[in-house]
């Protein structure tokens, strides 16, 4: 099962204040965490984070970004 979160996906969640713009997701421990790594689109902050996956099930994605 892969997780429906790609590159450049805009994706809103508890874990942050703001959108984040997704750099790199990839599953860890056989699908059952999922790590995200990206920056918040306002303050530009870095993210680099582990969820679960029925965490990463919660998340919503806003937009997708083309041509990148």
């Amino acid at each position: 099962m892969t997780v429906p979160i790609a590159r450049s996906d805009i994706i809103q969640g508890a874990n942050w204040p703001e959108p984040v713009e997704v750099a790199l997701v990839e599953e860890i421990d056989g699908g059952a965490y999922v790590r995200i790594v990206g920056e918040l689109r306002q303050s530009r902050g870095h993210v680099d984070r582990f969820l679960s996956r029925e965490e990463a099930g919660r998340l919503t994605a806003q937009t997708k970004l083309t041509g990148l």
